[in-house]
């Protein structure tokens, strides 16, 4: 194969990927079916049996499978895709013989393959994943918790332990899947503490339990979903009543929060078959935890549904007392009758000549009423703000709001509103959605008030803690982009990183910085203890198990990597801050950094400034030792053309290198493997 196709095949490859982690699963097929004729690399009919997998052409992924199926290699990631395949087909004696194999081809890899060096460890380890998705979609929760604990020490991906959460979620361990879940929240997998908040109440008996997929949830898979059937179809995915119910359950305490909740748990009851009925009766029967407004929006769900009747009493627990709700439809009156006309006109003088309270009154037994005349309730709205009964107000400009969404005058009540709750965020939001050509005179004349009042409210709710914090990201985005050498020795690398980094790595090895007046002497101690290969195998053995991937990553690649690679598999430094020594890093980059095991800056490769994280030179070989991976070769230069493991995007989006979004290896059992793929 002459260079300029090989180059060619590197760059298509990555092209590919790219869609993948996009979840443009149809122009990444498009790619791989260009490859998958060219490419003798197994991985390309791989990747491309995954995008028609995810696009549902199940036949079609098996056809771009068959001929790794059928040759006599080590292919886990083939098996086990073929697994889901055919488990989704209902074939399910094919599927469980693939599943045995591709566990026992990713055993027989790890004992032979990966020690011999014919094969990038890493990417390796990561098989792991796709494997128990395989048992997951057979139904195999316990074994996909046996082959958790299994082969914990080669875990390299987040989604590991995600999926152990789904298989013990799925077997009523519901706290053991909270345990699970926390635990990969902190490494870029934020979604995850939505799943711990269902969790926990699918376990306090607040939501019924569901059957959940063992998949990482991706936001254009909810995109475009509109019609009944649509939402209906969602309503019985478990990844997707995660997702709402997490929503729900986490919504904010003020009002808009709470209606938009309430409006999502009536969607998910109206959709959610049978078990949207047990939802519903159970957020009835909830104790005091869950609001007024959740139980009138289940209740409205039921009444829609014809369990119930229009006025019908419904049991329910209201701040922990059994009460019963009523649920009647108001229509919207275009014009005032009589009656209303005359509490309007008695209002407005009560009003004129301050009465505020007696106005309230007269306004009132209009909520009552059958019909709902807007004008009235803005009036009535307006005086409740007068009042500061800021809540009722609340509801009844956001209800106006929904019948006419760019009505100037409740736009600008609403706004004012804000301004006098002290959030200037949502003030803003509603003023500047005013269409100036459509308000009144008196709300154009008024409008540059608001605007300044927003403008000062601003300034006063800035909080010291906010500045301070962006401050810190900033300083420490500075220090990262300063220049660093891809082969930098320890001590080089100490002297350029701030003192407060160099005394909260002191003590992180137990050295008391107070001890030494001088930051050179600090630096100079701290040397010298990391290089002590006692006190490095006592680093190692206290690391946390993603914080020694992250390094076998870095190592396997040359005792250095992009930071975009690392991020994906590991989770953002993003919080990170500057001022360690009073706040140490919460990231698992960020942790390593702290004991100055790994050191971020800008290299030049290929031409580019690139942000890269580097292992200093020193440590390399003992490190690798400690941690079951190959030591870089010496000073090894910049590399001019990287493995596309190392650069596989996240299919999931999510923190993690996915397999799908890795190249998947062919290795015959037994023999040497073909150098051109893992």
């Amino acid at each position: 194969m002459h260079m300029g196709t090989r180059n060619e095949i590197h760059a298509l490859r990555a092209k590919g990927l790219e869609h993948m982690r996009r979840g443009d699963f149809e122009e990444a097929q498009k790619v791989f079916e260009r490859l998958a004729k060219s490419d003798p690399d197994p991985s390309s009919r791989n990747n491309l049996a995954a995008c028609r997998f995810k696009q549902g052409d199940l036949k079609g992924a098996l056809g771009a499978l068959e001929p790794n199926l059928e040759a006599e290699l080590l292919n886990p990631f083939a098996h086990a895709l073929a697994a889901q395949v055919f488990a989704a087909l209902g074939r399910r004696g094919e599927a469980e013989r693939h599943l045995a194999r591709a566990i026992s081809d990713f055993e027989t890899g790890m004992k032979t393959v990966v020690p011999a060096g014919l094969a990038a460890e890493e990417p390796w380890r990561e098989y792991t994943v796709i494997i128990k998705r395989a048992a997951g979609d057979l139904g195999h929760h316990r074994q996909v918790l046996d082959l958790y604990r299994k082969w914990e020490r080669y875990h390299v991906n987040p989604e590991d332990r995600f999926l152990a959460g789904v298989a013990a979620f799925n077997l009523g361990r519901f706290s053991q899947a909270v345990s699970f879940w926390r635990a990969v929240a902190p490494r870029g997998w934020g979604f995850a503490d939505v799943y711990v908040t269902v969790a926990s109440a699918v376990d306090a008996g607040t939501v019924p339990p569901f059957p959940l997929e063992y998949h990482v949830p991706e936001p254009h898979e909810i995109k475009g979903h509109k019609t009944a059937d649509d939402l209906r179809s969602l309503a019985q995915q478990g990844w997707f009543r995660m997702l709402a119910l997490g929503s729900i359950l986490g919504a904010s305490r003020d009002y808009e929060g709470k209606r938009l909740a309430a409006a999502q748990l009536g969607t998910i009851i109206r959709y959610g078959g049978d078990w949207g009925l047990d939802l519903a009766k159970r957020i009835l029967s909830a104790p005091a935890d869950i609001g007024q407004e959740m139980k009138v929006a289940a209740a409205d769900a039921l009444v829609e549904l014809g369990i119930y009747k229009e006025g019908e009493s419904i049991e329910a627990v209201v701040d922990g007392k059994p009460r019963y709700l009523v649920i009647r439809t108001s229509k919207i009156a275009e014009e005032p009758d009589e009656t209303v006309e005359v509490l309007l006109e008695e209002a407005s003088l009560l009003r004129s000549v301050g009465k505020i309270d007696e106005a309230i009154e007269k306004l009132r037994p209009l909520l009552e009423r059958g019909s709902f005349y807007p004008p009235a309730i803005l009036m009535l709205a307006n005086l409740l703000r007068r009042k500061d009964q800021l809540d009722e107000a609340e509801g009844l400009l956001l209800t106006l709001k929904d019948v006419a969404p760019s009505d100037p005058a409740v736009l600008f009540n609403l706004a004012g509103l804000y301004i006098q709750r002290g959030d200037p965020m949502r003030a803003r939001k509603y003023a500047d959605q005013i269409d100036r050509r459509r308000a009144t005179d008196e709300i154009r004349e008024k409008l540059p008030l608001l605007e300044d009042e927003i403008d000062r409210l601003e300034l006063l709710t800035v909080r010291p803690s906010e500045v301070a914090a962006v401050v810190a990201e900033s300083w420490r985005e500075d220090q990262e982009d300063k220049p660093i050498s891809l082969n930098t020795k320890l001590s080089q690398a100490v002297r350029t990183v701030p003192a407060g980094w160099v005394n909260a790595a002191c003590e992180a090895h137990g050295i008391d910085p107070a001890s030494t007046r001088h930051r050179k002497e600090r630096a100079e101690a701290l040397t010298r203890r990391l290089v002590d290969l006692r006190h490095m195998e006592e680093i190692v053995s206290n690391l946390e198990e993603d914080e020694r991937a992250a390094l076998r990553f870095v190592l396997n690649e040359g005792g250095w990597a992009k930071i975009s690679a690392l991020t994906r598999r590991f989770g953002s430094m993003e919080g990170d801050g500057f001022w360690w020594e009073e706040t140490p890093p919460r990231s698992t980059l960020g942790r390593l950094r702290l004991k100055a095991l790994l050191f971020v800056g800008r290299a030049v490769i290929d031409g580019r400034r690139c942000k890269v994280a580097v292992i200093p030179l020193e440590l390399r070989e003992g490190l690798a030792k400690l941690l079951g991976s190959r030591p870089p070769a010496a000073g090894a230069p910049e590399r001019a053309c990287r493995k596309a493991p190392s650069e596989a995007p996240d299919e999931s989006g999510q923190g993690g290198a996915r397999q799908e979004a890795a190249k998947s290896a062919g290795f015959k059992r037994g023999r040497r493997a073909p150098r051109g793929g893992r």
